[in-house]
């Protein structure tokens, strides 16, 4: 063999990907569900292709998965952190000593919003789902990855005008979680009395009366059946002064997952059903009024994501809504801030 030829002693063989031509038909959706049933269980790569190859793939899909549609996702964290912790109102909501509720957190990744309160300086948050969390290793092991992230840039999470927050800060306001014990996907890691998720309905809510500095919620108002007992339960839990961020839409939920579906097509159901498609059809202008007759004092309420809309297509609306003016009804999401009286 020409020696011209020849690695040099010591080589070490880099492995790239190539495509293969006969899985071009198969959907990512499917390649990624039989990658995770052959790497699911105890096996590990038994070859160094096999290896190098799964790291590149790491990297990947940590840059493929990080949007807003997964839940465990930085950028999901960074909007929701946008979303409540800068209302438009002309100052800040208080985090420092404060207790923080989250109504519909979801059993997807329950903690997270919750868990970055904390290490802000938040004395206590408590998230409330309805169902119990779906899958608690990879909702722990999401709480350790973002204390990394926050360790290391912060700005990533919560934007360059909350970072006067220290990384000593952070650590010291976690102190107690176990940040090894969650990295392992371990709720031991988790501190319930600082950290306390609840399953209960929003209409028997056991958080003290006028104990919760800021309530939030996300697409959360939108599925409940009585609004006025919902705020009327939130109003009893809030202390005077303390905040509500609220940010509800209220599209039709079958609009997402079929597109022969119109976005208003619920309105044309007879109004005596509570919830229509999982969604009580509250159109975002009546939200604020609901708010004003428990005591809250609506400080902002922003309208979006209008869609278009005829006065023919208002006319096959059920009574109730086909009296509305067109503008009360093509805006579907209300971004809503009060503050108890």
């Amino acid at each position: 063999m020409d020696s011209k030829l020849s690695p040099p002693a010591g080589h070490l063989t880099h492995f790239g990907a190539s495509q293969n031509s006969s899985l071009k038909s198969v959907s990512t959706g499917e390649l990624f569900s039989e990658l995770i049933s052959r790497t699911s269980s105890d096996v590990k790569a038994t070859t160094e292709e096999e290896a190098y190859l799964a790291h590149q793939l790491c990297g990947n899909l940590r840059r493929f998965s990080d949007v807003h549609l997964n839940r465990h996702s930085i950028t999901n964290l960074k909007n929701v952190c946008s979303a409540f912790l800068r209302p438009n109102i002309n100052h800040r909501l208080p985090i420092k000593d404060s207790t923080w509720v989250e109504l519909g957190c979801g059993s997807v990744n329950p903690w997270s919003f919750s868990f970055l309160l904390l290490a802000l300086g938040a004395k206590r948050a408590i998230p409330i789902d309805l169902d119990p969390v779906g899958d608690p290793g990879q909702a722990c092991r999401t709480l350790a990855e973002m204390v990394k992230t926050l360790l290391v840039d912060p700005a990533l999470i919560i934007g360059a005008d909350l970072t006067g927050v220290s990384q000593q800060d952070i650590l010291n306001n976690l102190h107690g979680f176990g940040l090894k014990e969650l990295s392992d996907g371990s709720m031991s890691g988790i501190v319930e009395s600082r950290l306390d998720y609840r399953i209960e309905s929003v209409y028997a809510l056991t958080v003290p009366r006028e104990s919760a500095d800021v309530v939030v919620s996300n697409a959360f108002f939108e599925h409940v059946p009585d609004v006025n007992r919902a705020v009327e339960s939130i109003a009893r839990i809030t202390k005077p002064g303390g905040y509500g961020v609220h940010i509800i839409d209220t599209i039709d939920h079958w609009f997402y997952g079929d597109p022969d579906s119109g976005p208003l097509d619920f309105l044309k159901v007879d109004p005596a059903e509570p919830l229509v498609n999982g969604c009580n059809r509250v159109r975002p202008k009546e939200f604020p009024a609901i708010f004003e007759k428990h005591g809250f004092e609506v400080l902002h309420a922003s309208y979006g994501n209008v869609v278009p809309l005829t006065e023919d297509e208002r006319r096959t609306f059920a009574p109730r809504w086909s009296s509305m003016p067109l503008e009360d009804l093509a805006s579907t999401l209300i971004n809503i801030v009060v503050r108890l009286k």
